[in-house]
């Protein structure tokens, strides 16, 4: 069998597909991916640890019948990675798919070690149901909620992204140590689905592929084990963390006071506890001392006996509400490493009491909005 595909497509394609093979698995199929035909497309298929993707694109020609075959994607994707020439001919055997130009007379081999009915089938059966968004905006949501992630944690309800459904508003939820992020995206039309799921962290290996996508469509099977992106092009199937999420909702419902509220510039915060990062010993978390002036500023102090070292750094606020004056500690590394997700120009920092976390949101939120719950501590202004 002789196929003549675009390269350039091609690679993005196999780019897509590889990005869930998993090198290290102990199952060799898992390393390679599943080639099949759908009337003039072809189809590039991986799966590995409970989540898998589907590409497809157009077949310029192709000579002989149409037959699935099981490669190594990352071969072939490394093979055409070194090539220019527009177009790429893969030329099929039962032994082995040889990659070649019509520029040169070279031919590179990659074996074939494994049948296609060997390969790894899904069988769910999905609901008739949608939901359907932005791709930029779901990509966008996972990499977000999904940063705070810790895959390696025993206790399951914090090992994913909590992807809740509520009339009208999709929420990204996501928790680890001191700090819970929680992504809204509100939609036109009310949703089909009740309730919540459990995304593993292993989806951030797919869904940058979307962002580009004008529309996505989530579905869910019929046992609620596993959920379905499609864009029109590409799919992807992700089996579900069967364990009942954490529900961060009434967490956020009891700690904020919407009406309580300081605006900053977000870049005069980054650049400050930058600097104040720099006073502290590598692998310790400095806390920093967090109060409110008479003159509408905000004095961020670090001074420990044990680093030996104090700075103080002074923000003039763009407003605050009038109740809003506390002293209390924060983390700078995580409030900064919070900070760098949101995109306006000023924050708002809700806080209710000192003893209370800290609420994080950009002043002027757009169509995803992002918001960040930061535990506060105790801080101790000691002596310079």
């Amino acid at each position: 069998m002789k196929i003549t595909l675009k390269r350039e497509l091609l690679e993005r394609k196999l780019k897509m597909a590889s990005s869930v093979l998993n090198e290290k698995s102990l199952i060799p199929i898992h390393k390679e991916g599943l080639v099949t035909f759908r009337k003039d497309n072809i189809c590039f298929k991986s799966a590995s640890d409970g989540l898998s993707m589907e590409c497809e694109m157009p077949i310029e020609s192709i000579e002989g019948e149409k037959l699935p075959f099981v490669c190594d994607l990352n071969l072939i994707l490394g093979t055409i990675s070194t090539l220019k020439a527009e177009e790429i001919m893969l030329l099929v055997s039962d032994k082995d798919v040889q990659v070649k130009t019509n520029r040169t007379r070279s031919k590179w081999s990659i074996p074939i070690n494994y049948q296609a009915e060997d390969y790894p089938k899904t069988n769910s059966e999905w609901k008739d149901e949608y939901l359907e968004l932005p791709g930029s905006t779901f990509a966008e949501a996972i990499k977000i909620s999904g940063n705070l992630v810790n895959a390696k944690s025993i206790q399951m309800q914090f090992a994913g992204i909590n992807m809740r459904f509520e009339n009208k508003s999709l929420y990204f939820e996501s928790s680890r140590d001191q700090g819970i992020c929680q992504c809204q995206f509100n939609l036109l039309e009310s949703i089909p689905f009740e309730g919540s799921i459990l995304i593993p962290k292993s989806i951030m290996s797919v869904s940058d592929n979307y962002s580009k996508s004008q529309k996505v469509k989530i579905f869910i099977d019929n046992e609620g084990r596993n959920i379905k992106i499609y864009d029109g092009a590409s799919t992807a199937e992700i089996r579900l963390i069967e364990f009942k999420p954490v529900q961060i909702q009434p967490i956020i419902d009891a700690k904020v006071d919407p009406e309580n509220y300081m605006t900053i510039n977000r870049m005069d915060l980054i650049n400050v506890f930058k600097r104040i990062s720099q006073f502290s010993i590598k692998n310790l978390d400095p806390i920093v001392g967090v109060d409110m002036t008479e003159d509408e500023t905000v004095k961020f102090a670090f001074n420990d006996p044990a680093y030996r070292k104090a700075i103080d750094e002074f923000i003039a606020l763009e407003s605050k509400s009038p109740l809003m004056n506390f002293v209390a500690g924060i983390n700078p590394r995580m409030f900064m490493e919070f900070l760098q997700f949101l995109s306006g120009e000023n924050v708002a920092v809700h806080q209710m009491a000192p003893s209370d976390p800290f609420y994080l949101r950009d002043a002027d939120e757009g169509v995803l909005k992002v918001r960040f719950l930061i535990a506060s501590s105790t801080f101790n202004q000691g002596k310079k």
